[in-house]
């Protein structure tokens, strides 16, 4: 066992400490307690907003501060997803909102994902009894 390896448990100040890998949360995340389960192009926007102030030196909200709207800065983004009138635009936003969705809700990705393969399959069955069915007529 290498010095530089943590252990399970290390001691701070006399106390055992749990490593944070094997604790889980007993507190519910902000995202649970207002049901947010995916990604959409207004939290993208909100978020955009919200960083973007927090970044600057206001002591308190202002809709336009150093020459940046947010009005106008959150209509330009949720715009940007929702006004797609080509099919490749559609396609290139939905491919982005999926990323945002697969790196912030991972495990919700992987339930659309098991849900998806699993309509697939039942889609192959009816198509297959269908078709079966058919040859018998």
């Amino acid at each position: 066992h290498a010095v530089d390896e943590p252990d399970d448990e290390e001691t701070i100040s006399g106390s055992p400490v749990k490593s944070l890998a094997s604790s889980k949360a007993t507190k519910s995340t902000v995202a649970q307690k207002i049901s947010l389960k995916s990604v959409t192009p207004r939290s993208i926007a909100y978020i955009a907003v919200m960083l973007h102030f927090a970044l600057t030196d206001a002591s308190s909200w202002k809709s336009q501060y150093d020459g940046m709207d947010y009005k106008l800065l959150y209509n330009f983004i949720v715009d940007y997803f929702e006004d797609t009138p080509a099919p490749a635009d559609q396609a290139r936003i939905e491919a982005l909102l999926k990323w945002w969705n697969e790196k912030t809700f991972p495990q919700h990705a992987l339930a659309l994902a098991a849900a998806s393969t699993s309509m697939a399959k039942l889609r192959e069955q009816r198509a297959r009894a269908a078709a079966q069915q058919a040859q018998a007529l």
